[in-house]
């Protein structure tokens, strides 16, 4: 037998021997398939590297344009009432903290709207830029009035206008020019916009007016309180984009905390006085009316003593009891007050008293509620029923209602039981003097009800010196203990966005590496391969170049890798060749495209190289490609033979190059190419063949796709099943195993064809990257490689 000269191969003729790929092959291992590498993952880091630049660089480009935000803050302690506390005794249901009322307090809208007003902060001017706009707090001031006071929310937009002392002006469909520092008209609206600053001839300046409430909401959110337990003391603190205006915030919020609770005070002080004013008058004039009806009935009945011992001891104890009896009626008359103002939205702040009340939780409530009520009349003036600022406000106030009620429920039972109990303890009191002289029972009843009027009257004129002493006396109670000052931007922080920068870029690649992994379902490795299959691999072939342009790379002078490889499994075949009988080599794959043209070809070629005589069989009679690749279209061929229209030596196709290499084309595509590779005349094509050559290579269709290659199956010593680097599924692979375990297709045998070495699949780490280049001195090729952009493959998928 002759040989072309393969260094890889030892001369000489092998014989038939035990096959050491069938005797090696094993069952596949139970890894499912997979083929996640690490070290393929790793391999990104080039990509990694320019990711974190990347990273890093909008991270610099985001700090550049990026508008810094400040935090001011400042410490305050907030003192206790003791005069209002010591004033309220408390009771069984008081378990409300007042610190946190004050907290609370001090976060609400009602104190940040005086803020808003107080610095104007409702009145924004901005200046628009290319990439950031900023805010003219401080630099440009303006404000709008008219014959009702301010106007609702609008805003216009400021154009310099070429001259120092003017601007131009643009409000919807309005326009016109202005002066600085001066009013002017703008439709109905009179404003005024005040600035000594310059500004460019381009600048463009939005001023808008928002509502006040809208703008107190949003101060009272961005302020943030700090407290210390059992301590009066709170760290506050805002952030804003201008410092100054942060400072300002905060130095205003002590202040309009303090003034807001001095007129709630002073409010709800004023209110007891005028009640309580109200009820004295006409109590002065019954107590005139009784003592003038006393010193009547003495007269007529000459009595001039106020009585004996035992009805002054009466007097007494009927005193004390009927003044506690007053009251408990009194606190039932403030809890009907207090019902009726929050069951009728129609009555006046003015109408409540909390007068006699010493539930201190309650007045708490009933405060908090006049002041959410007096919030919810202020939006109703300008919202409808449907605002969502209205809504959750309504929600609020049905809430506060809610438990007032609960607690005025408590506190009657709490009264009621004080009540029956002094009416009990005034009946056995009244029974000691059922037997006294008629004339001495009368001037007792009298005196009795002169002296629960007498002590009403006092009660009530105590309580209005207390209320007007505490009017005098309301101070604040807050106290400044570190003034408001900020320190350098809190955001965006610098460091942070550069970390988060530096492992976004450095972990996108490895993630989408990591993701390529899990995602790919195709054979990339020969272990991979090995792990699903327990037929033997006969051999690699490499990706060859431009395979689908041309049929062979494998010359007589032509020593490139893929050309080694293809001689390597023509060696690897010896050991199932037959002996003294021409070797039968079945191709087939799973599915078109996996190269199964490509292998048969060549494997034919260089059977052909050692001078062997060679029938390539282009038996995929369904989609023939051998003849197209070599650019012939014969009109006879094995098609017409099996028909009994040609001879077999007619159809024959000599390979101009390798005259032993006879290629059997498949000629016209017949309608039924099953029934026909199963009549009588293939019998006649097996006997031709084993007559006439050595090595018999048939192509077939994909055994994935139709039956054509079993039929062939029995004339053939070996069956090579293609399968194509990262295109084969591996599902197709775990379906060729049951095939094998069947012995379906015979002696199968695995060729794993276009392996990539380079791309991110057979790049560096791929075991057949370095075969290639420890064996570039052994390679040769009639063309030289082009080179590949490393970036371009390095996610490229065959």
């Amino acid at each position: 037998m002759a040989h072309d000269n393969n260094p890889w191969e030892k001369k000489g003729t092998s014989t038939a021997v035990s096959n050491p790929f069938i005797q090696a092959s094993v069952s596949p291992k139970s890894s499912g398939g997979s083929d996640l590498n690490l070290m393929r993952i790793l391999r990104v880091w080039p990509l990694a590297i320019l990711g974190a630049l990347l990273g890093l660089g909008i991270a610099w480009i985001m700090l550049r344009y990026a508008v810094p935000v400040y935090q001011a803050s400042m410490r305050i302690s907030m003192k206790e009432d003791i005069s209002a506390t010591a004033a309220m005794p408390t009771t069984t249901f008081n378990i409300r903290d007042p610190f946190n009322d004050k907290v609370d307090m001090i976060k609400s809208p009602t104190v940040s709207r005086l803020v808003v007003e107080d610095l104007q902060l409702h009145y924004t001017a901005i200046s628009k830029g290319q990439l950031k706009n900023k805010d003219l707090y401080h630099t440009l001031a303006w404000r709008a009035w008219n014959k009702s006071g301010e106007p609702g929310p609008f805003s216009f937009v400021i154009h310099m206008a070429g001259s120092p002392k003017l601007f131009s002006w643009s409000r919807g469909n309005s326009s016109g020019k202005a002066q600085w520092n001066q009013p002017f008209l703008m439709g109905e609206d009179s404003v005024v916009v005040f600035t000594n600053a310059r500004f460019d001839a381009d600048a463009e300046i939005i001023c808008t007016k928002q509502d006040v409430w809208s703008a107190a909401r949003v101060v009272a959110a961005g302020i943030k309180l700090g407290t210390q337990p059992q301590s009066f003391t709170m760290d506050v603190s805002y952030a804003d984009e201008v410092p100054s205006r942060a400072v300002d915030i905060l130095s205003k919020l002590a202040d309009a905390y303090d003034k807001s609770t001095i007129e709630y005070k002073n409010k709800s002080l004023k209110q007891s006085i005028h009640f309580i004013q109200e009820r004295l008058l006409p109590l002065a004039s019954e107590l005139d009316s009784l003592e003038t009806e006393i010193a009547r009935f003495k007269t007529s009945k000459k009595i001039t003593s106020s009585g004996t011992g035992a009805s002054s001891g009466y007097l007494t104890k009927s005193e004390t009891l009927d003044r506690e009896l007053s009251v408990v009626n009194m606190q039932h008359q403030t809890l009907d007050l207090v019902q009726r103002y929050i069951n009728n939205p129609r009555t006046k702040d003015e109408n409540l008293s909390l007068v006699g009340l010493t539930d201190s939780y309650l007045q708490g409530l009933v405060m908090n509620y006049q002041l959410v009520r007096q919030e919810r009349d202020k939006i109703a003036e300008v919202t409808t029923t449907d605002n969502p600022n209205r809504i959750s406000i309504e929600l609020q106030l049905d809430k506060a209602k809610n438990n007032i009620d609960v607690q005025i429920n408590n506190y009657r039972t709490l009264l009621n039981l004080k009540q029956r109990d002094v009416t009990t303890q005034l009946g056995q009191v009244n029974a000691l003097y059922e037997n006294a002289p008629i004339d001495e029972k009368r001037l007792l009843e009298k005196q009795r009800q002169q002296n629960i009027k007498q002590s009403l009257y006092l009660l009530l004129f105590q309580r209005k010196e207390e209320a007007a002493i505490s009017l005098a006396s309301t101070t604040s109670e807050t106290r400044v203990l570190s003034p408001s000052s900020y320190s350098g931007p809190i955001s965006p922080k610098s460091g942070q966005l550069y970390a988060i920068g530096l492992a976004l870029g450095l972990l996108i690649p490895i993630a989408i590496a990591f993701i390529k992994e899990l995602m790919n379902h195709s054979i990339t490795s020969k272990k991979q391969l090995q792990s699903l299959i327990s037929a033997p691999i006969l051999g690699t072939i490499d990706l060859a170049e431009n395979a689908a342009d041309k049929l062979y790379v494998v010359g007589q002078e032509d020593r490139s890798a893929v050309a080694e490889q293809v001689r390597a499994i023509r060696t690897n075949l010896r050991f199932y060749t037959p002996p003294h009988q021409p070797l039968y080599v079945l191709l087939t794959s799973s599915f078109s495209g996996e190269g199964k043209t490509f292998v048969s070809g060549n494997l034919a070629k260089t059977f052909a190289l050692q001078d062997l005589r060679v029938a390539l069989l282009e038996f995929d009679m369904r989609k023939p490609k051998l003849t197209k690749k070599l650019g012939l279209s014969p009109q006879f061929g094995l098609s017409s033979a099996l028909m009994g229209q040609s001879k077999f030596e007619d159809i024959i196709i000599v390979d101009k190059d390798s005259p032993k290499l006879h290629l059997f084309p498949t000629g016209i595509i017949p309608p039924n190419p099953s029934e026909l590779m199963s009549n009588k005349y293939m019998d006649a094509l097996k006997v031709f063949l084993d007559a006439n050559y050595d090595v018999i290579i048939i192509d077939t269709p994909p055994i994935g796709l139709v039956s054509d290659a079993q039929l062939l199956t029995p004339w053939a010593n070996v069956t090579l099943m293609v399968v194509r680097f990262g295109l084969t599924p591996k599902q197709e692979v775990i379906e060729l195993e049951e095939l094998n375990k069947t012995g379906t297709l015979g002696n199968l045998a695995i060729i794993f064809n276009g392996v990539k070495t380079s791309g991110y699949y057979g790049y560096k780490y791929s075991p057949y990257y370095y075969k290639n280049k420890y064996g570039n001195e052994y390679y040769q090729s009639n063309k030289k490689k082009k080179k590949q952009n490393f970036f371009s493959k390095i996610f490229s998928k065959q």
